[in-house]
């Protein structure tokens, strides 16, 4: 090994240490001289990803938030009726969507959906059905295990089946094949391929990295991890009288094992030769350590679509920033994202869209409830308004606001 190598190798092992999930990336022998070009990454291979979501606590919050919010919808079947659109009574499809399977109900496969889909940027559906377009069950199959066999004449094919030939999990009872037809593929866009979408963790590369490096360091801090201060031998009037390697070893072997901050311990070392403890100060505000991580968690609520004043902080949001947070969140985020999965499910369970369809409806919940009170009252408001004008004779007014409403 070149002498470069192994002084790259031992920098690496040195600063490497936030976890696992993160590592330090020294490229020349420049940068041993320049540590902060040094840039933690984190591990986004698919199973990687699972890991940095789970362990990753503000990006697994955010994960959750939205996943909770989707699952607080419910589906509806609807079809066309002299140009109405009316709810299906007693859907059976919508009793199949509420019982998807027997270990889930709807609202966990939601939740699954979602976190699938913002984990590895993929979710498939698979429907087991018999002869009926209605499936007896559906799973989300893990993206984690999924193995495809690609035709390779991508962009001159017309049906699916052409495009992809297989896709398989190998389990210890065997390989299990899925059929193309009884698949549902939710996906981020991809603009190199119209196969597989790509995880939003790999655009959050740093953020999570710089994220969870704080947290690290913090947490050493915290656990002892690093040394305190600094005990040597006391000074006298002439001198300070040096420890010898002896008492050095004999002072950290008990601090080590009998003393130290943790529960269980004891706060002081009784020691036989005279020493002086000189403090060592980590300056964790001058290091913008909670800035570090507020600045980044605020970057994964943006790119997850969510809002920010619906997430805890040091300073809580006021009530009316909640709210509209909360109003935000479903008409920007999950609105929108439900109605993909209902376009989804309506293309794979026979409903042709145009006069039958799926939808998941929020109109129930207390704080969609408001904006349509508040619509109402306008809109009352608006009528008696205009009432007045034409009682006075300003009918053109009156049409005026009428037409623009």
């Amino acid at each position: 090994m070149a002498l470069t190598d192994f002084f790259i190798k031992g920098f690496n092992n040195i600063f490497r240490g936030k976890d696992q999930y993160t590592q330090t990336n020294f490229q020349t022998f420049g940068q041993l001289y320049n540590l902060s070009k040094g840039e933690y990454k984190i591990d986004t291979s698919v199973n990687g990803l699972h890991e940095i979501a789970t362990t990753t606590a503000h990006l697994s919050a955010v994960m959750t938030k939205k996943a909770n919010m989707l699952a607080n919808g419910r589906w509806c079947e609807y079809r066309m009726e002299r140009g109405e659109k009316v709810k299906v009574e007693n859907s059976e499809i919508v009793r199949a969507l509420e019982n998807p399977n027997p270990l889930q109900n709807g609202n966990e496969l939601l939740r699954q959906i979602s976190w699938s889909y913002d984990v590895y940027g993929n979710c498939f559906i698979n429907l087991n059905r018999l002869s009926s377009p209605i499936p007896t069950s559906m799973y989300v199959l893990p993206v984690a295990d999924l193995q495809f066999k690609y035709s390779g004449k991508l962009y001159t094919q017309v049906a699916l089946d052409d495009i992809i030939e297989k896709i398989w999990i190998d389990t210890e009872s065997g390989y299990q094949y899925f059929e193309i037809k009884n698949l549902i593929h939710f996906k981020t866009a991809n603009p190199n391929s119209p196969l597989l979408g790509i995880s939003p963790i790999e655009e959050l590369k740093l953020p999570i990295a710089n994220l969870r490096a704080a947290l690290g360091f913090r947490n050493r801090i915290i656990n002892n991890d690093a040394a305190l201060g600094i005990l040597s031998g006391a000074a006298t009037q002439d001198m300070s009288v040096g420890l010898n390697e002896k008492d050095q070893k004999r002072i950290q072997s008990a601090y080590k094992s009998k003393f130290g901050m943790q529960q269980g311990k004891a706060d002081i070392i009784m020691s036989e030769t005279p020493v002086t403890w000189t403090s060592m100060s980590y300056p964790t505000k001058d290091l913008m350590l909670f800035e570090e991580v507020d600045q980044d968690f605020k970057i994964i609520i943006d790119h997850y679509g969510l809002n920010d004043n619906i997430f805890s902080r040091e300073k809580a949001s006021t009530f009316t920033n909640y709210d509209q947070g909360v109003k935000s969140a479903y008409q920007d985020c999950i609105i929108p994202f439900s109605e993909d999965i209902a376009l989804g499910f309506t293309k794979s369970l026979g409903l042709d869209g145009l006069n039958r369809w799926l939808e998941i409806d929020y109109s129930h919940l207390e704080i969609m409830k408001e904006d349509e009170k508040a619509k109402t009252e306008n809109l009352k408001r608006t009528a008696e308004s205009v009432a007045i004008l034409r009682a006075n004779g300003y009918e053109d007014v009156a049409d005026s606001i009428v037409e623009n409403l």
